[in-house]
C-alpha cells in the first residue's frame, strides 16, 4: 500500500473517515477489489468503494467521499452520514452491504469457509451460510458456547461473528481483556434434563478470523478508560494460539461517547511504517507515539506462524517423572492437587482444616477433569496457562458464593 491521501470531512463524518482509512490499510482486501472486472451496474456500495480506493492511492488531493455516503444514505435508512454516528455503526452499515454487492460475483472457496467444511461440529453451521465472498473470509470468526453440567452432559452452540464487543470496566491489556471476555463463564437459566441442575456457560473462539476486529465499549460512557495495546497480540483457538499483529485502530477525541472527534492510526505493511489519518491531515508516526493513544476499535492481521510450544517439547523426548503438587484456591479454602507424572494420575484435595460440599466438589472435579483432557496438565509448555485457567474457572464457578 502506498502511503494513503487523506479524506474531506463531510460536516462531521470524521467517524467515517477514519473506518475508511483502516480498511484500505487491509492489503488483501484493497487489492482483491482492485482487480474486480465489469462491475454490475446494480452495485450501490462497491463501486463507489473501489473509486474511494483508486482515489486514495493515487490522489494528490484530499478524497471526497460524497456520493459514497449518499449511497450508504440509500442502503440503510439508519444510516444518515451527515448527523456523527459511530465508527461501529458504521463498520455494520458498511459491511453488510458490500458483502450483498459481492455476492453477485458468485460464491468463493475461501480459506474461511475451508475451515468450517473439514470440522464436523460446523457442519450445519456451513450449509446455512451462502453467501461466501471475501467479506467472509476476511473478518468472519466463530464462537462455541459451551453449556456443562455437573452430571457431566455437554450442549454447544456456535455462532459467526465479524467483529468482537468488548466491555471495559477497568484499565487493562487488551490480551487481558480479551482473555478473561474468551473465559467468562455464568449460570444460565436453562437447567439439564437428566439431573435438573443449571448449565454452566463458557464462550470460547472455535475459528479466529484472518482480520480481527475489536471493539472497545466502556460500561460507563463517561468513564475515560486508559487500556493499553502491544504490536502484537495472541488469543486462543481450541488447543492453539493464534498470533496477531496490529494493522491500524480508530481513537475518539472527547470528553465522552456522545461528542468529539474520530482519527485513524494504520500501518504500511510494505514499509513497516505508521501513519495518522485525520481528515485531510495525513503524517508518519512511531509506533510508540500510536501505543500513547487510547484505542477505541483495533485491527489486527492474524500471522499464521501459530505457536505451539507442546509440540517443540515433546519432539526433545523429555521423561519427567514424580509428583508435583499445585496450590490452588476456592474462596478461603486450599485445593492441594498433585500431579503424578510417572502415571500421569491426578489426586487433590481440600485443605484439612476446612470442608466443602459435593455440589462444589464435583465441580472442582470436572473442570480439573476437562483441563487434563489428553493429559493436558502433563505436557510442561502449557501447563502455567491451563492451571492459570484452571483458577479462573473455579473462581467464576464458584467463588462467589464464599
Amino acid at each position: 500500500m502506498s502511503v494513503s491521501t487523506g479524506i474531506k470531512n463531510l460536516e462531521g463524518t470524521c467517524y467515517m473517515n477514519a473506518a475508511i482509512q483502516c480498511f484500505n490499510s487491509i492489503e488483501e482486501l484493497s487489492t482483491y477489489l482492485l482487480k474486480l472486472n465489469n462491475i454490475p451496474k446494480n452495485t450501490i456500495i462497491l463501486g463507489e468503494y473501489i473509486n474511494i480506493i483508486k482515489g486514495l492511492r493515487n490522489n494528490s488531493k484530499p478524497c471526497n467521499v460524497t456520493k459514497f455516503r449518499q449511497n450508504m444514505e440509500k442502503v440503510n435508512k439508519l444510516f444518515k452520514g451527515h448527523k456523527g454516528n459511530d465508527p461501529s455503526d458504521f463498520i455494520l452499515y458498511f459491511l453488510n452491504p458490500l458483502e450483498d454487492d459481492l455476492k453477485k460475483y458468485g460464491n468463493c472457496e475461501l480459506w474461511f469457509y475451508k475451515n468450517i467444511k473439514n470440522n464436523e461440529d460446523l457442519k450445519e453451521l456451513y450449509d446455512f451460510n451462502i453467501g461466501k465472498t471475501i467479506i467472509n473470509d476476511l473478518f468472519n470468526f466463530i464462537t462455541q458456547e459451551e453449556m456443562i453440567c455437573i452430571c457431566n452432559t455437554h450442549k454447544y452452540n456456535y455462532q459467526t461473528q465479524q467483529f468482537m464487543l468488548l466491555n471495559i470496566n477497568s484499565d487493562d491489556s487488551i490480551e487481558n481483556i480479551l482473555y478473561n471476555n474468551n473465559n467468562k463463564q455464568f449460570y444460565s437459566q436453562l437447567t439439564c434434563k437428566i439431573c435438573k441442575n443449571p448449565f454452566l456457560i463458557k464462550n470460547s473462539i472455535k475459528i479466529g478470523p484472518k482480520y480481527l476486529i475489536i471493539v472497545l465499549n466502556s460500561i460507563n460512557k463517561y468513564y475515560k478508560y486508559n487500556v493499553s495495546f502491544n504490536e502484537y497480540i495472541f488469543i486462543n483457538e481450541e488447543n492453539k494460539k493464534l498470533k496477531y499483529i496490529f494493522t491500524g485502530m480508530i481513537v475518539h477525541l472527547g470528553s465522552n461517547s456522545d461528542s468529539g472527534h474520530f482519527i485513524a492510526y494504520c500501518r504500511n505493511t510494505k514499509y513497516n511504517t505508521f501513519y495518522e489519518f485525520n481528515d485531510t491531515n495525513v503524517k508518519e508516526v512511531g509506533f510508540e507515539q500510536v501505543q500513547e493513544k487510547s484505542p477505541y476499535i483495533l485491527f489486527y492481521k492474524r500471522t499464521f506462524d501459530d505457536i505451539n510450544k507442546e509440540t517443540k517439547i515433546e519432539s526433545l523426548k523429555y521423561k519427567i517423572s514424580g509428583n508435583l503438587n499445585v496450590k490452588l484456591f476456592c474462596g478461603n479454602k486450599k485445593i492441594i492437587m498433585s500431579l503424578n507424572f510417572t502415571e500421569k494420575k491426578i489426586n487433590f484435595q481440600i485443605d484439612d482444616n476446612n470442608t466443602i460440599n459435593d455440589y462444589d466438589y464435583n465441580i472442582i472435579n470436572n473442570l480439573i477433569s476437562k483441563y487434563n483432557k489428553n493429559d493436558s496438565l502433563f505436557k510442561l509448555a502449557d501447563l502455567d496457562e491451563n492451571l492459570r485457567k484452571l483458577q479462573s474457572d473455579i473462581n467464576n464457578s464458584i467463588i462467589y458464593r464464599y
